[in-house]
Parts: C-alpha cells; sequence; structure tokens
C-alpha cells in the first residue's frame, strides 16, 4: 500500500514537472497570444451584460423542444474549459506559423460574437430546476444560476470549441498524432452536443457557431497567406 502511494505522488510529480517545463521553454509570443486570447474571452462574455438593453430575443423551436434534458452532459459542457486551455497551449507552442494563423481566426470569431451579443441579444427558456434530477443535476443547476442565458447567438462553447478542432487537418498543425486529431474533434462535437442537453442553447446557436469558425479560419488562412505573398 505504501509502495503504491508512493507511486502515485511520484507520478503526480513527473507530471508536474513536465508541465512546467513545457510552459518554461515557451516563446514570448506564446505567452502574449494567451493572455491575449484569454482577454477577449472575458471581455466577448462579460461587456454583452454590461451594454445590453435587456430586451431579449426568444429562441428555440419545436425541434428544441424535443430535445430531453440530460444532466450527465453538464461535466462535458464545464469541462469544455479545460479543454480550449490545453487546445490553445497546444497549437500556440506547435509553431509561430499555426499560432498566428489560431489566433487570428480566434480574435474574428470573438469580435464578431460580442458584436451580435450587444445588437441582438436573446435569450431561452430553460428546464424547471424541478425537472433537473439524475447524475450531475446538482452541477446543472449550479451554472444556470451562475451563467445566465444571455450570449446565445452564436454559441461561444460552440465556435470556440469547433475553431480548436478545424486545425487538426492543417498542413501547419503537423506532425499531429492521430489520437490527438480524433479526440480534439470529438471532443468539439461533444460540446456542441451538451449545450443542447443542458439547455443552455438552441440549434440555431450551433449551427451559427460552426459557419462563424470556419469562416473565421478560413478568411484567417487567406489574411495570412496575402501576408506571406507581400513578405517574399
Amino acid at each position: 500500500m505504501h509502495r503504491h502511494h508512493l507511486g502515485r505522488l511520484c507520478g503526480r510529480e513527473h507530471q508536474m514537472n513536465t508541465i512546467i517545463r513545457f510552459f518554461k521553454r515557451q516563446k514570448g509570443y506564446f505567452w502574449v497570444y494567451a493572455l491575449i486570447t484569454a482577454a477577449a474571452h472575458c471581455l466577448a462574455y462579460w461587456l454583452p451584460d454590461a451594454l445590453s438593453q435587456r430586451d431579449y430575443h426568444m429562441l428555440g423551436s419545436a425541434f428544441d423542444e424535443a430535445i430531453p434534458v440530460v444532466p450527465g452532459f453538464i461535466y462535458i459542457y464545464v469541462g469544455a474549459y479545460f479543454f480550449w486551455i490545453a487546445a490553445y497551449a497546444y497549437y500556440y507552442a506547435k509553431s509561430r506559423a499555426l499560432a498566428d494563423r489560431l489566433f487570428t481566426a480566434d480574435l474574428i470569431c470573438k469580435a464578431v460574437g460580442l458584436m451580435v451579443y450587444c445588437l441582438y441579444p436573446c435569450t431561452l427558456k430553460q428546464a424547471a430546476p424541478e425537472e433537473i434530477t439524475g447524475f450531475g443535476a446538482w452541477l446543472m443547476k449550479l451554472i444556470y444560476l451562475a451563467d445566465k442565458p444571455s450570449k446565445l447567438l452564436p454559441s461561444m462553447h460552440c465556435y470556440v470549441s469547433i475553431l480548436l478542432a478545424l486545425p487538426v487537418c492543417s498542413r501547419y498543425a503537423r506532425p499531429m498524432p492521430a489520437w490527438l486529431k480524433i479526440a480534439f474533434t470529438a471532443m468539439a462535437v461533444a460540446v456542441c452536443a451538451s449545450t443542447l442537453f443542458v439547455k443552455q442553447h438552441v440549434f440555431a446557436d450551433v449551427y451559427t457557431a460552426l459557419m462563424l469558425a470556419v469562416a473565421a479560419w478560413m478568411l484567417s488562412l487567406l489574411l495570412w497567406r496575402a501576408l506571406d505573398r507581400r513578405r517574399r
């Protein structure tokens, strides 16, 4: 028992040292991009609440009403934040070229999202607290209290997750293990599904997020391609 406990402690210490070494060897642009990405995320999330006139447009359809509440998906919904941190760190450390393109696409998404949230604030009908039971119900109720549905179209949860899955097929991300490509893609799909099953978003929020993420990524690639040509 003592050896097993000691082995677990050593394993955790090794993992922590690996993470510390990873961040220590990163270049300056990594930290600049990471800090600006975090600041842009906070701005896009909090500023609309301060500027909104509270004249919300109700979203939803018969399709959304037919989707059941599945409290267990709240763990994926919350786990998205850990996925984002890991994916941003991986891509920004991968290469400067990939970091440039992802960073630009991310800023485009956040700028468009912020503009839409301010000009077209939306809300939806959430499940009643007494209707939420089962695995993950307590966390789902906590999220309902902390994260009011006011920034819906496009879903930030979805467009960030989709954007972080798009580079897996890019030549700028090579070499990238196949299992990691599958994991990033699967996580993006799972996060999008979670927003519907925990009733934090409707289907319109998901497909507009998909269009925004793809358009931002393609525009970023075009902008950097044009810039590279000018440099040459």
